[in-house]
């Protein structure tokens, strides 16, 4: 499988984004107004999804973070080398080649 494809952020969106079709398409609710919603990784998760499935409308990524809503170039907060050393599951393998280079 391809690493991009199935780190755990990517999982988890895949997940929301499938749970996501199946109410547009249940007709138990008004599609046009779907959004999603996540806090922290799952914040991260949210956004993955939304980007992968029309059926999402808009996305509350509460507190994404690194590599999730916030800008990913800054020395300050948490950095690229922090979340990827503490969660190295949530992202591809390749994503710590971008340590140290905010």
């Amino acid at each position: 499988p391809d690493a991009w494809a199935w780190a755990g952020i990517a999982k988890w969106g895949w997940g929301l984004a499938a749970a996501a079709r199946a109410l547009a398409s249940s007709g138990e609710i008004d599609a046009s107004r779907l959004y999603v919603m996540g806090h922290s990784r799952r914040g991260k998760a949210a956004l993955w999804a939304a980007a992968h499935e029309d059926a999402i409308r808009g996305v509350w990524a509460h507190q994404s973070g690194t590599l999730g809503q916030a800008l990913s170039r800054s020395t300050e907060g948490e950095s690229v080398t922090a979340i990827t050393t503490f969660f190295p599951h949530w992202f591809p393998p390749d994503t710590s080649t971008f340590q140290e280079r905010e």
